[in-house]
């Protein structure tokens, strides 16, 4: 059961991953244009601004959930690489459970900005983008990033009790009935 929720969080994380490298995409090729387009002809892409900080905001968000789930941050591991295998457990356990309350107070702070933000009106600048579309892939990132660190959390947890990976227990009975 842990191991088809870690996997489905996996390809989750992917798919964000990819719609984020795709909007990257669309503010590269945007900035290129307007660079182009303003020393070639004098024309300048009206609202680049606003179309490249909504871009560049949604790849960061929506590539947060990969990088909790595939433990991509940055570790100190020449303090953990000597311990025995239960007693990293316990610490990435107490990691991921730290990190998830951490991340569940930005969603809920977060959110409470959104709303007030929603309420009063408010619009980018230049293109006058309603504001719920800057806040939904940060909101989007940071939901689904607290699921990411719950299930790397009870991941955690049921090795330090029993000694045995659970995703990789399953990951392995998946490649033996490959073969």
């Amino acid at each position: 059961m842990l191991a088809k929720l870690y996997n489905a969080m996996d390809q989750v994380g992917e798919w964000l991953a990819f719609a984020g490298m795709i909007m990257i995409s669309v503010a590269i090729g945007a900035s290129m244009v307007d660079i182009i387009c303003r020393k070639s002809i004098g024309f300048s892409v009206i609202g680049i601004d606003d179309i490249t900080q909504l871009m560049v905001m949604s790849c960061i968000c929506l590539s947060m959930p990969l990088a909790y789930i595939r433990e991509g941050h940055v570790g100190v591991e020449f303090i953990t690489d000597p311990l025995p295998p239960r007693a990293l457990a316990i610490i990435k356990a107490l990691v991921a459970l730290l990190t998830m309350v951490f991340v569940v107070f930005l969603v809920r702070y977060a959110l409470g900005q959104a709303l007030q933000q929603i309420d009063q009106g408010n619009k980018s600048s230049t293109l006058a983008i309603p504001i719920i579309w800057f806040w939904t892939p940060l909101l989007i990132g940071l939901g689904i990033s607290v699921i990411a660190s719950f299930t790397l959390f009870i991941r955690y947890l049921l090795f330090a009790a029993t000694g045995v990976d659970p995703v990789a227990v399953r990951a392995k009975s998946i490649i033996m009935e490959a073969d």
